[in-house]
Order: structure tokens, then sequence, then C-alpha cells
């Protein structure tokens, strides 16, 4: 039910009703708690979409990642992880980074599976902008 649900709202936003998207996967949220709405919601917002005039807006796409990722939504723990990954600029945002990473893998995300030592020293490098170390 909550699958189906999410395709409305990719409806809406495939048809260009961006807003009314937004509100539906609110709604979801909200009433159901349906932690792939939130999620949906998030990685829309750190994201962005030019398309369809979504400004990135890396706070707000956390507040809705970190909503799922604190009741253990697989998914939603490894966007919200990779969200601090991808933007570190502090140590302590790399700890972040490789909690949520790592609790997204042990809960199952199907994005983290791939995740291991050498992903991590190599998305570390990537984070900080070193990309011509490797041949």
């Amino acid at each position: 039910m909550k699958k189906s649900k999410m395709r409305k709202v990719g409806y809406l936003m495939h048809m260009g009703q961006t807003e009314e998207a937004i509100k539906r996967a609110e709604n979801l949220y909200n009433t159901d708690y349906n932690f792939d709405a939130s999620c949906y919601l998030g990685c829309l917002f750190i994201n962005g979409n030019r398309k369809y005039k979504i400004a990135k807006d890396l706070d707000k796409g956390r507040y809705w990642l970190k909503i799922g990722a604190d009741q253990n939504h697989a998914d939603s723990q490894f966007f919200y992880g990779l969200s601090f990954l991808q933007h570190a600029k502090k140590p302590d945002e790399f700890l972040k980074a490789y909690f949520y990473l790592e609790k997204a893998k042990s809960n199952g995300s199907i994005y983290s599976q791939e995740l291991n030592a050498h992903n991590w020293v190599y998305l570390w490098f990537v984070s900080l902008g070193f990309t011509n170390f490797i041949s």
C-alpha cells in the first residue's frame, strides 16, 4: 500500500505538479509515518531538480532524511550518511557519515551493500577533492 501511494507522488512529479507531489509526500509521512516518503523528500531537496524548479537545500533534505534514519529506515540512513560524506568539512561529519552508512548497511540498504574498506578510502579521498590518485 505504501509503495502505491509513493507511485502517485512520482506520477505527480513527472506531470510537473511539483507542489502537489511534495504536499502529498509530506502528508504520507505526517499521516502514515511513511519513511519512503520522507526519504524521497530528503533526496529531492538535497539534490534539487532543475526540471521541476526545486532548489538544492541541504538542511531541508537532511531534516527529512534524519526522520527515517532515526527510525532505522535503511535507505534514509544511507542517504543521510552520504549527505555528510559528500559535504563534509570537519572530522565529525566524516564520523557521522560513517556511522549512518554502516547502520544502513547493517539494516539491509541495497545502496550500501557494496561499501567496504576500499570503498570508504576512495569515497573519503573523493569527498576531499582528490580524484587523480587512481591510475
